[in-house]
Parts: C-alpha cells; sequence; structure tokens
C-alpha cells in the first residue's frame, strides 16, 4: 500500500520550551473570526469575533472593525451585546448590524471611523439576513412574527393564586420541531423593511410560509428575489424552494423560476439584468451538488455556470463589474474561493484555506466577502489556528489577525500531516490528516484514535479541531479521514454510498488508514479506539459490529435503527424520501432499513461501547442511544450511556461541554488501556 505524507502549510508558531500541551480549560480562551465584510472600497473589514465566556459558558459574538492597510483595530457596538449580520452600506460609509442584550434587540448603525453606533430601530425579535437596497435608503431583514395558535379545545384559566399543570401542547404541524431552536412556536419568519432616514419599519410579508435570506434587491428597489416554499404543502415536500419576487410595496409575491429542486440564495448582478443563484436539479439521490445558475431578471431558462466544475458551491458574490461570480467550494478537504465567468469557465487563481469556524472538529465552514476591486476577505485558517481575517489581493494573501496568538504561546499544539493511501476496496486513493502528541517520537508506538466524521456527506480537512488536539495532547495519535462519501471530491465519489450508507465500502477505507498507520510502525496495534459523531457516531457503532480491534468504542449521537430514526427525526420528511427509497410501512423497503442499521447486528459486538446523545436531539433522538445501549446490556457487553442535559444534536456547543465530550471520550478509553487522563491537562 502506497504511503504519502506531505506537510501541511500552516501557521509558523514558536513554541517555547516550557510550553504545555493544550488543556481541557483553554476551550474557554479560544477565540475565531466568522462573518468577515469587507467595505466596496476595500479599506476596512466588519467581522464577528466569537470567543468564549467562563462564567457564562457561551460563545460570544462581538463585533469588531479591522483596517485591511494597518493596525487599526476597533470593537463596535455595545460590549456587553450580541453581534451578527454586518452589512455594509452601497457607498461603504455606514455598517449595519444587528444587536441583541437580554431581550433588547435592535438594528445599529456605526460608521468606519467611530467606535459606537446608533440605534435605528428596536425590535420585538432579533433580525438576520440585514440587506441595503441599492440606493442605500433601506435595509430589508428577517423577523419573526409570532401568531395566535388555534386551539381544539378552549379550557377553563386556573383561579388566581392557583398552581395547576402545565398546559398540555398542542402540536398540528408537520414541521413542529427543530434541532437546535426546539419545538417550532406558531408564527413564521417574515420580510421587513427599515427605512434609514426615518427608521420606520414596514412589514412586507405576512402569509404562513416561513421567508429566510440570503436575499437581493432588484436594481430599482422596487422588488426582492428571494427563495422559498410558498405553496400549499410546502412541509411535505424538502429540497422544492423556488425563486419569488416580492413587490416591497404590496408585499405580493410573484413566482420567478422554478428548478424542479431547491433554489436558493439569489442575487442580482451589479446592472440588474441576470440573477445569479444556487440549486440543482433534484433527482432523489441522497446528496447531490449545489451549482451556480443564472438566469435573466426578466425571466427565462436558467444556464448552469459549474455544472462541469464538479464541486459543490456553497455561496457566492457577483464582482463589481458583473463579468464573474466569486464562488465558494471545498475541494480535497480545502475551502477555497474562486472565480466563474459567465461562459461558464473558471478562472484558475483561487484563495485557499478557507475556513476554522468549528471550534471542536475540522469540518468545512468559513466564509467570504469582496471589494468592489476584487479584494477578498475571508475567514483563514490552517491545522494549527482557528479563523482569522485574511484578505486576498490579486493573489497577495495578508493575515490581518492571530486571535489566539497569547494562548498558542503558552501551548505546544501537536503537528499534524496529511495522508493518502489506497483503499484495498478499489484502490481509490483517500484522504487522511493524523494529529501527533506533542513531544511526539518516532521510536515509540501510541496508542490510535480513529475519529469519524459526520454528515456522512461532508469532509474533514486542514483545519484546527479542539477535539482532536485535545485527544493528541492525551497521549493518542489521531487519524481521521475522508472515506468514499465525503464531499469535496466531486459528485461520483459522493454518490458511491448513495443509498448504500452505512456500508462494507466505507468501513474498508476507514480500517485501510487504520492499516497504514500500524504499517508504518506509528501506532500500536493492540491499543486501538475508535469515535465519532452523528454520521460518525453511526459508523462508529457499526464498526464495533464488524471488528473486535478496537480496545474501546464511543458512539456520539449515532442513528442505531433506521426505521425508529425516520419516524422520530426533525427531518422525518427527508430521510424516508432521499436516504431510503420509500418509508418503513413499505415491507419490501423495511428489508433495506434493518439491513443498514447497527441494531440488527448487535449480537457481533463485543467492543466496550459507550453512547452519549443530546437530550434534545431531535435529529438524531436520543431513542437510538438507548436503544443500543439497551441491546449491550441485554448482551452484557460493557457499555455506558452519557445524557447530555439540555443539549441538542450539537453536544459540544458550549465551551464546557467540549471539555466534557473530550474527558468522557479519555476517560472511557483509559478504563480499557488507553492513557491515563493527566491531572495537568485539566
Amino acid at each position: 500500500m502506497r504511503l504519502c505524507i506531505t506537510l501541511l502549510i500552516c501557521l509558523a508558531i514558536s513554541t517555547p520550551s516550557d510550553a504545555e500541551p493544550l488543556q481541557w480549560l483553554d476551550a474557554f480562551k479560544l477565540q475565531f473570526a466568522t462573518e468577515p465584510q469587507i467595505s466596496p472600497d476595500g479599506e476596512n473589514i466588519a467581522y464577528i469575533r466569537v470567543s468564549g465566556d467562563i462564567k457564562t459558558d457561551k460563545f460570544q459574538n462581538r463585533l469588531w472593525l479591522i483596517s485591511a492597510d494597518d493596525d487599526s483595530h476597533q470593537r463596535v457596538g455595545d460590549t456587553h451585546a450580541s453581534q451578527s449580520s454586518p452589512s455594509w452600506s452601497p457607498d461603504g460609509n455606514t455598517l449595519a448590524f444587528s444587536q441583541s442584550k437580554d431581550d433588547n434587540h435592535t438594528i445599529q448603525l456605526s460608521s468606519p471611523d467611530k467606535r459606537k453606533s446608533n440605534e435605528l430601530v428596536s425590535l420585538e425579535n432579533g433580525a438576520s439576513g440585514l440587506t441595503w437596497s441599492p440606493d442605500g435608503n433601506q435595509i430589508a431583514f428577517i423577523q419573526f412574527v409570532e401568531e395566535e395558535q388555534n386551539l381544539i379545545v378552549d379550557l377553563p384559566t386556573a383561579p388566581k393564586g392557583a398552581e395547576w399543570a402545565k398546559e398540555m401542547i398542542q402540536i398540528d404541524k408537520p414541521i413542529y420541531r427543530r434541532d437546535g431552536s426546539g419545538y417550532v412556536k406558531y408564527g413564521y419568519d417574515q420580510v421587513f423593511i427599515v427605512d434609514i432616514e426615518s427608521g420606520e419599519v414596514t412589514q412586507v410579508t405576512s402569509d404562513d410560509y416561513d421567508h429566510s435570506g440570503p436575499f437581493s434587491w432588484s436594481k430599482d428597489g422596487a422588488s426582492i428575489y428571494i427563495a422559498g416554499q410558498f405553496y400549499a404543502d410546502w412541509e411535505h415536500t424538502p429540497r422544492a424552494e423556488h425563486l419569488y419576487k416580492v413587490n416591497v410595496a404590496t408585499g405580493e409575491k410573484q413566482l420567478f423560476l422554478e428548478l424542479k429542486g431547491p433554489a436558493s440564495a439569489p442575487s442580482v448582478s451589479p446592472d440588474g439584468n441576470t440573477v445569479a443563484f444556487l440549486g440543482f436539479v433534484d433527482d432523489k439521490r441522497s446528496f447531490q451538488q449545489t451549482d451556480v445558475f443564472i438566469v435573466p431578471a426578466t425571466g427565462g431558462d436558467p444556464v448552469n455556470l459549474t455544472g462541469e466544475f464538479d464541486r459543490s458551491i456553497s455561496a457566492l458574490q457577483w464582482h463589481a463589474d458583473g463579468k464573474s461570480i466569486f464562488v465558494q467550494y471545498d475541494d480535497h478537504g480545502v475551502g477555497c474561493v474562486g472565480r466563474v465567468n459567465l461562459d461558464a469557465s473558471m478562472q484558475v487563481d483561487k484563495t485557499t484555506n478557507v475556513g476554522g469556524t468549528v471550534v471542536g472538529r475540522p469540518y468545512q465552514g468559513g466564509s467570504f466577502s469582496a471589494a468592489d476591486d476584487g479584494t477578498i476577505a475571508f475567514t483563514s485558517c490552517t491545522s494549527m489556528e482557528l479563523a482569522n481575517i485574511s484578505v486576498d489581493s490579486d493573489g497577495n494573501i495578508q493575515q490581518l489577525t492571530e486571535l489566539n496568538k497569547e494562548l498558542f504561546s503558552k501551548r505546544d499544539v501537536g503537528q499534524v500531516d496529511r495522508i493518502t493511501y489506497k483503499s484495498s476496496i478499489d484502490q481509490r486513493e483517500i484522504d487522511g490528516w493524523i494529529a501527533y502528541p506533542p513531544g511526539y517520537s518516532e521510536d515509540k508506538k501510541y496508542p490510535l484514535i480513529l475519529e469519524i466524521h459526520g454528515g456522512p456527506f461532508a469532509n474533514y480537512g486542514s483545519r484546527f479541531a479542539m477535539e482532536i488536539q485535545l485527544y493528541a495532547a492525551a497521549g493518542y495519535v489521531v487519524l481521521y479521514t475522508n472515506p468514499r462519501g465525503s464531499t469535496s471530491y466531486g459528485e461520483e465519489f459522493t454518490d458511491l454510498i448513495d443509498h448504500n450508507y452505512p456500508c462494507q465500502e466505507d468501513y474498508q477505507d476507514m480500517m485501510d488508514g487504520v492499516d497504514t498507520l500500524i504499517s508504518n510502525g506509528t501506532v500500536d496495534p493492540e491499543r486501538l479506539y475508535v469515535t465519532g459523531g452523528s454520521g460518525g457516531g453511526i459508523l462508529t457503532a457499526w464498526i464495533v459490529t464488524k471488528t473486535d480491534r478496537f480496545k474501546a468504542a464511543v458512539s456520539q449521537k449515532p442513528v442505531i435503527n433506521w426505521a425508529t430514526m425516520a419516524y422520530t427525526s426533525d427531518a422525518y420528511m427527508y430521510f424516508s424520501s432521499y436516504w431510503f427509497s420509500d418509508a418503513p410501512w413499505n415491507p419490501k423497503e423495511m428489508a433495506e432499513y434493518v439491513r443498514r442499521s447497527p441494531l440488527t447486528y448487535v449480537d457481533k459486538v463485543k467492543t466496550p461501547t459507550m453512547l452519549m446523545t443530546g437530550e434534545q436531539d431531535y435529529r438524531t433522538p436520543i431513542t437510538e442511544a438507548e436503544q443500543f445501549y439497551q441491546a449491550l446490556q441485554l448482551r452484557k457487553v460493557d457499555t455506558m450511556m452519557i445524557r447530555v442535559p439540555d443539549s441538542s444534536h450539537s453536544i459540544a456547543s458550549k465551551p464546557s461541554r467540549i471539555m466534557a465530550k473530550v474527558g468522557h471520550v479519555l476517560a472511557w478509553f483509559a478504563e480499557y488501556g488507553g492513557e491515563a487522563i493527566d491531572d495537568k491537562s485539566k
């Protein structure tokens, strides 16, 4: 088996001799940048700095402004409030943003030379998607409008001073809960407009549909192009967003384009003649790549600009000259920004290492924006550092921030190498990354943690990940890979697990990675461990049904029984339509649900296995973990279940939860021959 190892290009960090490995409590000290918005003249970049707060156990969002050509760096807005959705006016003289403090929600305005901001309007709920009109006189935004539910029965109310039981909750909508936000409130996200001069707010839409951004104004400012599902039975039809044109004066909607698949992120060209958008024609596969289309602003047939590019596009922005479109995508686990011309040709030059906005695991992410001259501001990252703000001007890249410089000057961060190896299934090249313990010695064999990404239609890459680094700091070599089904390698590679997940092939891709490290003497074959979350949790459970080579496993937020998952997940409308050919009540298809469920093969499990899931996880509900836990108990296999209170599918969304998640994984592995937990690591 051929092994190719290349050292990742990363930010050079000088590590003093007395530096210590990363510690659990460092999760509270990490900072990263997100939402970079460069002014039209390219002089200033507004961005959101995210940092942990050890007292509130939250990641705080604070707005900062930095000059593109000097050291000017200032905080903007209320220092005790949370900011989001920064947006420059067309002339670049005013910065608008959303601000929230307790129950006080406002839209604020500021200028590049001022630290303080002025309140434009106070709102009942938070505003998102702030988008300026072309003349700079108005801002459109999204705000939730609560409505009164039509209850089936009118009950007597409790007398004054009485303490009755909580009221029963009536559920009558197909989409009644969403992971992360909980049970859906009665009401809808609506489009509003605020006048800059007067602060007067106008509600543009009021129909019984959810509206969301990004959206775009027409050149004359009379309409807004928006994506949505504004038709009957919309909650039963996933992947069916259309484009609409909304009259801002009347709120009247006109169907602009129906793609026969999801269309999103409409963006009007600088001259107003063309609308670009993201989408694909739906053919019921589990995953399809998203392309960039253009269509005349007056309507017509869409043209796919990236159909031959074979990478999924996640964001777009017109170049100010209207001749090309900036596009964000991932390529072999690397975040990129490129440009596509209107003749569908891709420009060769591209910005790379975009990402770094996921703290725990090395997932794709990040964002960018472009100035009128084509200068790009983006969140840059490496395997050794979370997202900073960088600018790319004609290929000249300058990093403007070092948000974790102070912390990392005192820490010895584990080196990360990229590897490629051949899959024994079909000799395809598989990408992986190895994180080494600080002070790694080639003369020693280390215990291994195989860490598996979720999705499964996602990718890992050359991005700093706190969980990975804490495992390495505990003395493990950590392997994380992009097996077949991962994104950023083209649609054919991703489709290898279409309607066949999990399977023997993706399992073998990962085992080949483990065998690669064993064969080159890096790891101890008697001290192998495995963990992963969501899709990685499924694969962890799948792995222990197929082999007992791992000393212990931790399956985080897994699917264990596809039939029960199909009925209980918040995405239940989606799974039976796209990941399977029919619902579980079809006897023929039920056999497929059974075949792909780890629960079916629980009699093969010998590996001590921990289950970990949030108690408010509505994506892969905790009933999935409970089934595997109870089945393992029936079989008297060593097991433990960790229930994460008040947590959704994102069980590591708080700094303390990153610490607790890693701590439980390491403690479980230590019980079965892994590295003992050093008190200094805490």
